[in-house]
């Protein structure tokens, strides 16, 4: 459709008949649109409409091809390209960010959805439709795309011949459980050099191994792991692309222990000791920076002799046998040897440095001009102090040992979002949430105004919730394994279990700050707080075990000290029972939990 000089409607086509008479051309002449025709044969004419055309004959094709379905599947295949091309971006819209579903919708089309065309595809099946109790959950469909009116993918049942909705879809994408695949690694035109070079090594990983030159290649005999190329992407705090990245790993199961390794343990921090880490920074003044080593493991060199088979398509020198001189990734003791090399730096680099004994990967320096915290996470690296001179001289030494980034103020820790605020930090993970939401297919269902099942069990259920300095750093629910004849002796168990989360805590803590007075812990059954606070022995507990009574070793020890609360004011009947509404948003406020979009002033 176009407009002439004198600015009235052309409608130009080609000369199909049903284009030139019929419906078409009465539209046309009633509404005084010009029609216009190519000439036979001459696909030129069509310009713009014949390239379109040509593109998705070739992606149709293509699906086709590779998803093993018949010519006769051709619909559903060009149907797919459809969906594709309008939401990846085309120069010829005149911007090379922009899509034509970018142009309709002003944003970005969501293509984390998308599945290779024709694969396997597993919906759920809702248990009251199925005819028996034993009957299959699922049936063996094919994805051939999405719906146009709502976020279900469309499934095409072989059997049938007819396509279904589904949005609980499980996927198995293996090219080989479909159609044809490529099997040379070579590129057959010059066009894939750039596809091509995305499985080409880096310089650390080129690094990581090296053929055997001095023994003339591998003996006979000798056993090889194999290695595999492994593809992944990286993500923000919302679930968004930041990069992609490949990496050569080796098939690790294959080692046999007491000859391919000996160790292999390393240890790795919890998440309560990060919460911990930031809520010390934030109340001790330091500031938090985020530091990130490249390809970790491969800047800790192998004790053992290991030999690796080479993926196809990655022969070194020509040869795909070659010896490990780094662990590389999947390799049983490659996490403890780059643990005991960042270890040893981390100890080697100031005379002041200290490790905490009960959380080996945090380590401290607390003297009189200075306070440091790190929490070393695999590659990732923590560092709260108030000194920048020092935090910088400290990164430009790791950095000339080995390759590492200053990636400034942390926003995303292990899998969780950081947001600094005025005299406030909130930690999230309202991508991983959406993610979540997505997979599952409930972006159209109705929020749950308590999400806790009101369906009640036998079993007494333990809620904890541990607060460092007004701020949640450990929270537990958890049924209990043991059968309790009371509500008192459900309460002593409980309590015992909190204790222990307040001994952890009491343990980090010791090196890092000073802990005035026995830590208050708030229950809401007098039976238990008296229990906890005296050597009670009747009928009625002289059953319970001595590891239960955990909780009276610390009221002894004045690291602890029971309290009584009333019922409206535990916050931790959240973590144990569906309450009413009113009730939970009282006892949400009471964790510190609040809407992600919430105004830090």
């Amino acid at each position: 459709m176009g407009f002439s000089e004198d600015y009235h409607m052309i409608l130009h086509t080609d000369g199909d008949s049903t284009m030139i008479a019929g419906q078409t051309a009465t539209f046309c002449k009633e509404h005084g649109i010009e029609q216009r025709h190519g000439s036979p044969y001459l696909h030129e004419n069509q310009a713009r409409v014949e390239r379109s055309h040509r593109d998705v004959q070739a992606m149709a094709r293509a699906l086709l091809l590779t998803s093993g379905f018949a010519v006769e599947m051709w619909p559903l295949a060009a149907r797919h390209d459809v969906y594709i091309l309008n939401r990846v971006f085309r120069k010829s819209l005149g911007w090379s960010v922009i899509s034509a579903y970018y142009l309709v919708h002003r944003k970005h089309a969501d293509l984390s959805q998308l599945r290779i065309f024709g694969c396997l595809a597993y919906p759920f099946i809702d248990p009251m439709v199925c005819e028996y109790k034993l009957s299959n959950r699922t049936r063996e469909l094919r994805y051939v795309g999405h719906s146009e009116v709502s976020s279900a993918y469309l499934l095409y049942d072989p059997d049938s011949g007819k396509v279904v909705n589904s949005s609980m879809v499980t996927f198995s994408e293996r090219l080989d459980k479909m159609g044809k695949i490529v099997t040379t690694w070579d590129p057959s035109v010059k066009r894939d050099d750039e596809v091509m070079a995305v499985v080409k090594v880096e310089t650390s990983d080129d690094q990581a191994c090296t053929a055997d030159d001095e023994g003339g290649g591998c003996a006979p005999g000798v056993k090889l792991l194999d290695m595999s190329l492994v593809l992944k992407v990286k993500l923000d705090k919302n679930r968004q692309l930041v990069k992609r990245k490949s990496r050569i790993c080796a098939r690790g199961n294959k080692q046999e222990y007491g000859i391919d390794y000996v160790d292999t343990f390393a240890p790795c921090t919890q998440l309560s000791s990060v919460r911990i880490v930031i809520v010390l920074a934030f109340n001790l003044g330091l500031v938090v920076y985020h530091m990130d080593v490249d390809t970790a493991f491969l800047n800790s060199v192998l004790d053992e002799d290991l030999y690796v088979r080479l993926p196809r398509g990655l022969e070194y020198g020509g040869c795909r046998c070659a010896k490990l001189l780094k662990a590389v990734y999947g390799v049983k003791q490659a996490g403890k040897e780059w643990f005991d090399t960042s270890d040893a730096f981390i100890m080697g680099y100031d005379s002041r440095m200290q490790r905490s004994e009960v959380e080996p990967c945090i380590y401290f320096i607390k003297d009189v001009d200075i306070m440091v915290i790190i929490l070393a996470y695999v590659d990732d690296h923590l560092v709260a102090t108030y000194d920048k001179t020092w935090y910088d001289t400290f990164v430009t030494q790791f950095h000339s040992r080995y390759s590492c980034r200053d990636m400034g103020t942390p926003d995303l820790v292990m899998g969780i979002g950081v947001r600094w605020g005025e005299g406030t930090t909130y930690l999230s993970q309202t991508g991983y949430i959406s993610q979540m939401v997505n997979t599952y297919g409930l972006t159209d269902a109705k929020p749950a105004t308590v999400p806790m099942s009101p369906n009640t069990t036998q079993s007494p259920a333990d809620g904890i919730l541990v607060f460092l300095c007004g701020s949640l750093v450990i929270y537990s629910s958890m049924i209990q394994k043991s059968v309790s004849l009371s509500t008192t002796e459900a309460e002593i168990i409980a309590m015992s279990e909190g204790a222990r989360e307040i001994k952890c805590i009491l343990n980090v803590l010791d090196s890092l700050a000073s802990i005035h007075g026995p830590v208050p812990m708030y229950y809401d059954n007098q039976g238990a707080i008296h229990l906890a606070s005296n050597y009670v022995n009747n009928s009625r507990s002289k059953h319970i075990e001595v590891g239960n009574m955990y909780i009276r070793e610390l009221t002894k020890a004045k690291e602890a000290e029971a309290l009584y609360t009333g019922t409206d004011d535990n916050t931790s009947d959240i973590m144990t029972k569906p309450l009413a509404l009113p009730s939970f948003r009282v006892h949400r406020e009471g964790l510190g939990v609040m809407d992600p979009d919430h105004d830090d002033h």
